[in-house]
């Protein structure tokens, strides 16, 4: 939590890994975003050395441990540094407090960094990085510039390696989501105004799309499985204010993005480019705005979304090579229409737009259909 890093990125209770494995060089305009004080509650993470210390913390694999609820986050940097000050112990809890208590932003400079869930008891179902926290921004520098590779509990390879859980009495393969948004302990306030902009999350399954629909179970774990996601809303609760800006987001054996239920208002998606999935790329119940985003290489769906009496609009998009490019779903009497102008779908082998026969009013105009029935 940086909120708790979620505040500020996972929850109490977890303890997930981010890992700099290779540093990059930085942009030009890394250093304006470098000062860090108190009132501007931003948490820098930065990769300036190769070394696994930092003054004043000690070894790295407790680096920030030890905070509560403020950070319960495991980080495996190299180095923190602002403006090559060195802060105290002290120092960085407090300004860990001040994002947990009045949210912040979380600046990850040019890196390649690891994250993984860490393990838990046998069986256990645990994610990577979660979210819990209003008012966050987990920002990058850009799309294959600062990227998270997601790697399965134990430092494993996601592509042959997983482990396996109980649910519902049956055997299931688990790997674990990248990122995690959670209002489950929410007492029924929406967690609000969550931004996740400029960065890359690469889910390490290769390929992510193994053409295998059906659900994933040992031993071969090749199939569709739904605890692998690259970012998961947590159904069944209440959010308000989510966006999701320049991001690319591939290579998952589950919903690329996904959040279900019928609290979830106001998603912007917009400038991604999303792909390689044995499921959909992405699959929300909520009011949506999509535009401007690239959606590939999915099992079933580009998007498949359900939005009930909401209001949804799908503007400029690309959808290609899946069984459906735009599924979606309103109730038959809502009250507001659903926008789908401007896409390109083409290469889907079932349906390019596809609709639910009792849905609500939609207007469709001036998009581009190419191999792909409507």
């Amino acid at each position: 939590s940086f909120g708790d890093l979620l505040a500020v990125l996972v929850g109490t209770g977890e303890e997930a890994h981010l890992v700099a494995v290779q540093a990059l060089e930085p942009r030009h305009h890394v250093a304006r975003h470098g000062r860090v004080r108190v009132t501007d509650m931003r948490l820098v993470v930065d990769v300036i050395d190769g070394r696994c210390d930092v003054e004043g913390f000690g070894h790295c694999e407790r680096l920030l441990a030890g905070y509560g609820d403020v950070l319960t986050a495991v980080l495996h940097v190299q180095k923190l540094d602002l403006e090559n000050q060195r802060r105290s112990r002290g120092d960085w809890a407090r300004i860990l407090i001040a994002v947990g208590q009045g949210g912040g932003t979380v600046y990850l400079p040019a890196g390649v960094y690891k994250i993984m869930p860490q393990r838990g008891p046998a069986g256990a179902e645990v994610n990577a990085l979660t979210i819990r926290g209003s008012n966050i921004r987990l920002l990058g520098d850009g799309p294959g510039v600062t990227r998270l590779l997601f790697r399965v509990a134990g430092d494993r390879d996601p592509s042959t390696n997983f482990d396996i859980v109980s649910r519902d009495g049956k055997s299931s393969v688990w790997r674990g989501s990248a990122l995690v948004i959670d209002n489950s302990g929410g007492a029924g306030r929406p967690l609000h105004d969550v931004a996740v902009e400029d960065l890359e999350i690469d889910g390490g399954a290769r390929p992510g799309n193994t053409r295998e629909r059906s659900l994933s179970a040992a031993p071969g774990g090749d199939g569709w499985d739904v605890s692998h996601k690259g970012i998961l809303i947590i159904p069944d609760f209440s959010y308000r204010a989510l966006s999701f800006v320049n991001l690319h987001l591939h290579s998952f054996r589950g919903e690329i993005v996904y959040g279900g239920g019928d609290a979830i208002d106001d998603v912007t998606i917009e400038r991604c480019y999303i792909h390689s999935t044995n499921a959909d790329g992405v699959s929300v119940s909520a009011s949506l705005v999509m535009r401007d985003n690239r959606i590939s290489d999915c099992a079933h769906a580009c998007i498949e979304n359900i939005h009930g009496a909401k209001s949804a609009s799908y503007i400029n998009n690309s959808f290609s090579n899946a069984r459906l490019g735009l599924n979606f779903q309103t109730d038959w009497d809502s009250p507001h229409s659903v926008l789908v102008t401007g896409n390109v779908i083409e290469e889907c082998s079932d349906n390019g737009i596809l609709m639910n026969v009792e849905n609500g009013p939609a207007l469709i105009a001036d998009n581009k259909i190419g191999r792909a029935h409507v």
